[in-house]
């Protein structure tokens, strides 16, 4: 029997690869819109799209949706944080609450505010928020569901990681680094067993001098070669990185994830 998963439509802004295994955002008495996933192997897909995954997918960026701290000193309610293409389905919000997630867990630190409109602690949250800041903000909405045309109350939580202003980023251009990647683990993604491979995730930091610093693997793709060899390629990348910059322009560190998966997970 295909056991069945229930996960946020798209009304959300889309967090990164993983985001919805990690923090579904579930609360009691509140309705998500959903769509239909199987489990298949270590990934989750959708029951129409159910096949066999042959091809190997590669991502690089930051943990969740990446806002920019110039972004967020503009955010002032709860329509900042949903697609602009859904933002009329919004009929009313009762409140937010902002959390910090620290390691992939939310954090006892919490920022509430009742109604649309974020609070003065809120705001000022937004306006001093280090960068590589994990957060989430939950709001507690009335919204037309786009299937059914009919309103419900729904629990919005979209996932934010805070990144400067001009990302660092592979000297290359980011379409290089990934076609290096995927040549330097070719051998370890041919004829791979997907009901015993996972998605992996090598994290890094990219210094003000453009070096690395703490390269490592945060989660495993449960395969010891690809795991080391993600690891050295990483480290190894040939053409160097441009360093990130803040809004006056300053070089600051950034952290960066590579996320390595078969195409579908």
């Amino acid at each position: 029997m295909k056991k069945r998963i229930f996960v946020l439509s798209a009304i959300l802004i889309s967090a990164s690869i993983g985001a919805a295994t990690y923090f579904n955002g579930t609360a009691p008495g509140k309705k998500y819109f959903e769509s239909t996933r199987v489990e298949k192997g270590n990934c989750s897909v959708q029951e129409s799209d159910e096949k066999e995954y042959t091809e190997y997918f590669y991502k690089i960026g930051s943990r969740f949706e990446s806002v920019q701290k110039s972004a967020l000193k503009k955010f002032n309610s709860v329509g900042h944080i949903l697609s602009p293409e859904y933002v009329d389905l919004l009929q009313s919000c009762r409140s937010t609450e902002i959390i910090i997630i620290v390691d992939e867990q939310l954090s006892k630190e919490r920022m509430h505010a009742e109604g649309p409109y974020f609070s003065s602690e809120q705001r000022a949250f937004f306006e001093n928020v280090p960068y590589a800041t994990h957060f989430r903000i939950d709001a507690d909405i009335t919204a037309t569901n786009p299937k059914t045309k009919e309103l419900e109350n729904l629990m919005a939580s979209p996932h934010f990681t805070v990144v400067p202003e001009s990302p660092a980023y592979y000297k290359d251009g980011e379409k290089e680094f990934i076609d290096y990647i995927a040549a330097g683990n070719k051998e370890n993604t041919a004829n791979l067993d997907e009901k015993n491979t996972s998605f992996g995730e090598v994290y890094l930091i990219v210094k003000k001098d453009g070096t690395l610093e703490n390269v490592h693997i945060y989660r495993s793709s449960k395969n010891e070669k690809m795991d080391a060899a993600m690891l050295e390629l990483v480290k190894s990348a040939p053409a160097g990185w441009e360093p990130a910059r803040d809004e006056e322009g300053n070089t600051v560190d950034q952290e960066l994830v590579v996320m390595f998966a078969l195409d579908g997970c």
